[in-house]
C-alpha cells in the first residue's frame, strides 16, 4: 500500500472495504510501502498476486482515496477528482482475485473501464452508509421520529426488520393506538393520498375504505338523504342532512361495497369527531390514519380490538419527494411520483353534443 500517512487508519479502510471486519485479514494481503505518496497523493491497494495489468479477472479494485482522514465518505470530494479514486471491493469472503495496479497517467473518467470502477465505489460506499444509518435510526432515534417498528411485515412471519423509516425528515405519521403491520401502512399511505386529492378537488370532506391496498370504497360528505343513510346503515345516527359532513363520507365510502370492506383501513380527509368514530367503532376495521382527532373520537377508536386497533396521525403539509422507489425480488424499482391534479377545471373539455353538466355531476366525475 503506497501511502505515508497513519498504517492503523488505512487498515480500517481496507477491513471496511473488504468486508473482513469480522474475518481474520488473508494472508495474501501486505501492506507494504512501495514509493513516497504525499497526502494529497492517489492511494493504491496492491497484492502480493499482482503481476500484470488484467482487467478481465477484476472483481473490482475500488477504493481509496487520496486523502484518507475523514473515512470513505470523501468521496464526495472525489466527484470532481475522479482520477484519484482508487477503491477495493470483494464479491465473496476472502477474493480480490486478480487487482489492477492502473498507470496513472491513463486513470481518467473517460476511460470505460475506470469510468465502470468510479460508479462502484459510490455504489459500494452508499450500501455502507445505509447499513450504518440503519443502526443508527433504530437505536439512536426515539418517539417514531424518524422509524416505525412494524408488527410484522406482508405475512404474519415475516417480523424480523419491519419497518417503516424516513430519511433526511422528520416522520409524518405518528401512531397514536396500537401496531400497523406492513400492509396497514401500505393501506395507510395510498388511502391517506386518495382523500388528500379529493378534499383539494372538491373542497369536501373525504373518506375512503381500503383492503389490501386497494379501494373498496370512496366517496365525499355529500349530506344522506332517508333511503342513502337506510342503504349505508347509519338511519339511528344524528347525521346532517343538510351540510356536508365527516360521517357521510365516510359512511358513503363504506357502503359502496361492505363485502369487500370488510377488515379495512380507513383515510379521513379531516379531523376525526365523535359521530364519524362511532360509525367506524360499530363496524369491523383495521385501522384509522387521519390528520387529527377529538379526545373522545380516539377513545372511542382506541377501545376497538381490546385496545389493539391502530389509530395513526398524519401531517397534512408533509410533502413527499418528487419520484418513489420500491424494492421487490432485489430489483429496485423507481418512477416519478404520481402528481397529476384532477378537478372541475379536467372536465371542462367537454367533446358531446350536450355542453351541460351539473355541479353534482361534475362533482362525481372529479371522484371517479
Amino acid at each position: 500500500l503506497c501511502s505515508d500517512v497513519c498504517c492503523n487508519l488505512l487498515i480500517h479502510h481496507i477491513l471496511e472495504i473488504l468486508n473482513f471486519a469480522r474475518n481474520p485479514l488473508p494472508s495474501f494481503l501486505k501492506l507494504t510501502t512501495t514509493r513516497e505518496v504525499s497526502l494529497r497523493g492517489p492511494l493504491i491497494i496492491e497484492t502480493s498476486r499482482v503481476t500484470r495489468l488484467e482487467k478481465s479477472g477484476l472483481e473490482m479494485v475500488l477504493r481509496c482515496l487520496a486523502v484518507c482522514y475523514g473515512g470513505h465518505e470523501n468521496h464526495a470530494g472525489a466527484e470532481s477528482c475522479p482520477h484519484r479514486l482508487r477503491t477495493t471491493a470483494a464479491t465473496d469472503a476472502y477474493m480480490v482475485h486478480q487487482s489492477v495496479f492502473w498507470n496513472l497517467e491513463n486513470t481518467t473518467a473517460e476511460n470505460p473501464f475506470f469510468a465502470f470502477a468510479f460508479f462502484q465505489a459510490f455504489e459500494h460506499t452508499t450500501s455502507y452508509d445505509e447499513s450504518i444509518s440503519r443502526y443508527m435510526r433504530r437505536h439512536l432515534t426515539a418517539n417514531g421520529e424518524r422509524c416505525i417498528q412494524l408488527r410484522y411485515g406482508t405475512n404474519p412471519h415475516q417480523k424480523e426488520d419491519a419497518e417503516l423509516y424516513i430519511i433526511d425528515a422528520q416522520m409524518p405519521l405518528k401512531v397514536l393506538n396500537g401496531a400497523p403491520g406492513y400492509i396497514n401502512i401500505l393501506d395507510a399511505l395510498n388511502a391517506w393520498q386518495l382523500v388528500s386529492e379529493l378534499k383539494e378537488a372538491t373542497g369536501l370532506p373525504a373518506a375512503s375504505s381500503f383492503k389490501h391496498v386497494s379501494p373498496a370504497g370512496a366517496a365525499i360528505g355529500v349530506p344522506l338523504n332517508a333511503s342513502e343513510a337506510a342503504s349505508c346503515m347509519v338511519s339511528d345516527l344524528p347525521l346532517n342532512d343538510k351540510e356536508p359532513s365527516l360521517a357521510a363520507a365516510y359512511a358513503r365510502a363504506r357502503g359502496a361495497d361492505r363485502m369487500s370492506s370488510f377488515g379495512d383501513f380507513i383515510a379521513l380527509s379531516d379531523r376525526c369527531d365523535e359521530l364519524t368514530a362511532k360509525i367506524i367503532s360499530r363496524e369491523v376495521s383495521d385501522g384509522v390514519v387521519a390528520p387529527d382527532y377529538d379526545d373522545i373520537a380516539l377513545s372511542i377508536l382506541a377501545k376497538k380490538k381490546n385496545g389493539n386497533y391502530t389509530v395513526i396521525k398524519v401531517d397534512p403539509k408533509y410533502m413527499p419527494s418528487e419520484t418513489e422507489e420500491r424494492t421487490i425480488f432485489g430489483l429496485r424499482l423507481r418512477q416519478k411520483r404520481n402528481t397529476a391534479i384532477i378537478n372541475a377545471d379536467t372536465f371542462k373539455n367537454i367533446v358531446s353534443k350536450s355542453k351541460e353538466v351539473s355541479t353534482n355531476h361534475r362533482t362525481f366525475l372529479s371522484c371517479n
